[in-house]
């Protein structure tokens, strides 16, 4: 190369843009996958791609008001009609991209400052593996955090950069309290969006803790120990709303015993003013939302139990920290290959780890299947597969596929805040081939729970998802395992096209446990070949009373729960909630196996509240433009008042002024001097003149 050619290729790239670089350095990269949207004053909206080696440009179409919007910004930028203005910046590394089409259910998503020298916005989407490590499965730079950046996002960024398998199979995205980031994830759920399957939640640390301490301010003065516990129980009721309880029943309950302590129960200890911020803050902050975080609501969803934006916050976390995180003195262009750097590392870390699950044996674990599986779900399943040994099952003789699993010593005696619940479990064989429990835990977590466990009395790897293979995540995708590769993605269509919804949940081929039944299983079976709750009130679940034949022995009279009875009662006096039924009374409802739509009527609740979000805030701006068009009438009138005033003043002014010099000419006219009897006056007058003018 010539020295003028090295000259002229230094000069222009000095005379480079942040964004010219950005581009040109990822473009020659092969380990990294981008999504980029420019707008061209000629070309419009374009979306570049360069994904797995596979490079595609697509125009978006917009209409006029976007294109005189995105064009006014772009002139505002100060640039010729030659250059493109770089809108928004997606990037995610190739191992991360493998990552994600392994664990694509759950996402969560937040936004972070501070990364480069430009004060641009790091959007950043995070998920778990196998072993539950966070890894980021796509990062954003983008210009601010308006609604229209991240619609745009998740309606072309995201699908373009993940394609449409992956997009398909997110069930949860979880965000903060920014209403134009959640907003516009509900905007492309259901049929016809991006995400068809996937419903929104909000972060739990978002939604209460930060909002309760900005909301509810505690006074000074007070016994802080006494006060902070009182608070505690507070928050232990909306966690539990958050975390536990698994009915709208419950919810509804526990929401009006947490009023009633409030008022009665908290006494002295919290005085009545925060007694009413916390009332509001319930009702103005959490109900409204109550579709975006009530658990019950996510029961039977493949969530993995998401419920806080923990590892987009992690991931933040781990880009700045070092000497080789990414900082905000940084250009675009170094954080940005910062953010890959760290990446790689980590994954070159677990992908070791990976390796060598493939040889170990958990020597403490007695599970047939701890070699194939990864360390994580190990545990877990070793926790259930003990906790399973302690449980009560008995098996319905009226349906061969259904039993009833719960503990036999489960009694929560006295009133507590906030009020526990019993759980009566059903497992239920559906379809031959898989089982389903009410818990809800193997539909969130694709593993057996301990009432299954309680049932079959064995596990396989059936019974497990594919994502908790120690193989899956060690031969997926790899170069020379293509076979592997098929064999994984065939079981992962299988997962996907099983009816969840309908029970379709945890995999028992292979299992022979219905011919062979233990002989400490237990055989119910009452006249009605029902089992029945009936209460006299809507919050107060009752108790039922069987006689139950037990093997041909009677059995004393057994309580009984159906999904939930709320706990609180002791020997020694009277039940809070009443106990027993008589026979006249009608029963309030039937144990039934049923698993309601709440994929689609979750989707329909969110966009609905969406949109009663989006009528409040334009009722709240016509309030406020009518308010601001009756002050501007109010200061018009005002300014008229003052300019009459003003004139009526100056009148005066002037009628004062005349009425002067006309006094003043009648003096001179009738006297010629102020003071005629002394002459004084006059001559010091007539002096000091004298003396100013010889000066």
């Amino acid at each position: 190369m010539s020295t003028q050619e090295r000259i002229t290729e230094l000069g222009l790239a000095l005379s480079a843009t942040n964004a010219d670089k950005l581009v040109k350095s990822f473009s020659n990269r092969t380990d990294v996958c981008w999504a980029i949207m420019t707008f061209d004053p000629q070309a419009g909206v374009l979306l570049e791609s360069t994904v797995k080696g596979r490079k595609e440009q697509l125009k978006l179409e917009r209409d006029d008001d976007e294109h005189a919007s995105f064009e006014l910004l772009h002139n505002q930028n100060k640039l010729s009609s030659s250059q493109k203005l770089l809108l928004i910046f997606l990037f995610a590394t190739v191992e991360e991209m493998r990552l994600l089409q392994m664990h694509p259910e759950s996402i969560s998503c937040d936004v972070t400052f501070g990364t480069e020298n430009t004060k641009k916005q790091l959007f950043t989407l995070a998920t778990r593996d196998g072993n539950n490590k966070a890894f980021n499965c796509g990062v954003a730079y983008i210009p601010n955090g308006q609604a229209w950046v991240f619609w745009h996002c998740f309606r072309y960024c995201l699908k373009t950069l993940w394609g449409e398998t992956v997009t398909k199979r997110v069930s949860l995205m979880c965000t903060d309290g920014c209403v134009q980031e959640y907003q516009s994830f509900i905007n492309n759920t259901g049929e016809g969006g991006t995400f068809p399957n996937a419903v929104h939640t909000l972060c739990y640390f978002h939604t209460v803790s930060l909002s309760f301490n900005k909301n509810v301010s505690l006074p000074v003065g007070t016994d802080p120990g006494e006060m902070h516990r009182a608070i505690d129980v507070v928050r232990w009721f909306v966690k539990s709303w958050f975390f536990d309880l698994e009915s709208c029943e419950e919810y509804n309950h526990s929401r009006s015993y947490l009023i009633a302590w409030l008022e009665q129960g908290s006494g002295s200890v919290l005085k009545p003013h925060i007694v009413n911020s916390i009332k509001t803050w319930v009702t103005t902050h959490l109900r409204p939302l109550e579709k975006m975080w009530l658990n019950f609501e996510r029961l039977y969803l493949c969530t993995m139990d998401l419920r806080t934006t923990s590892i987009s916050e992690s991931m933040h976390a781990s880009m700045k920290s070092g000497f080789d995180g990414v900082r905000a003195g940084m250009d675009t262009t170094s954080s940005a290959n910062a953010v890959v750097g760290k990446s790689t590392r980590r994954q070159k870390q677990q992908q070791r780890l990976n390796a060598r699950e493939q040889e170990r044996t958990a020597k403490w674990s007695d599970m047939p299947t701890t070699r194939h599986l990864t360390e994580y779900c190990l545990m877990k399943a070793k926790e259930e597969w003990d906790v399973a040994n302690t449980l009560v099952v008995i098996h319905a003789k009226m349906d061969p596929g259904e039993w009833w699993v719960f503990k036999e010593h489960d009694s929560c005696g006295g009133l507590s805040a906030p009020p526990g619940y019993t759980r009566l479990r059903r497992v239920k064989v559906i379809h031959q081939n898989f089982l389903w429990c009410s818990c809800g835990l193997p539909s969130r977590m694709k593993y057996p729970c301990r009432h299954i466990y309680a049932v079959t009395k064995q596990v396989s790897m059936n019974m497990f998802g594919v994502r908790w293979h120690s193989q899956f995540q060690h031969y997926y995708g790899r170069d020379g395992a293509e076979d592997w590769t098929a064999v994984f993605d065939s079981m992962m269509a299988d997962e996907f096209e099983r009816d969840n919804k309908n029970g379709e949940v945890i995999n028992i081929e292979g299992l022979d446990f219905l011919s062979e039944q233990p002989e400490s299983w237990l055989s119910i079976q009452d006249d009605n070949n029902t089992l029945v709750a009936q209460g006299k009130h809507l919050h107060e679940l009752t108790w039922v009373q069987k006689k139950v034949a037990v093997k041909g022995v009677p059995l004393p009279e057994i309580r009984m729960t159906v999904e939930a009875a709320i706990r609180g009662t002791n020997d020694e006096q009277e039940p809070i909630f009443e106990v027993g039924t008589d026979d006249d009374q009608e029963p309030m409802f039937e144990v039934e196996c049923h698993i309601p739509d709440t994929i689609h009527n979750l989707q329909v609740s969110q966009q609905n509240a969406v949109t009663s979000l989006r009528h409040q805030k334009n009722a709240a701006d016509a309030q406020v433009t009518e308010l601001f068009r009756t002050a501007l009438n109010l200061a018009g009138q005002r300014s008229g008042h003052i300019e009459l005033l003003k004139d009526h003043l100056q009148e005066v002014i002037r009628k004062m002024n005349s009425d002067i010099a006309s006094g003043n000419e009648h003096h001179k006219r009738s006297s010629g001097y102020a003071f005629p009897e002394t002459g004084r006056s006059n001559k010091r007058v007539e002096k000091r003149k004298k003396s100013a003018g010889e000066f």
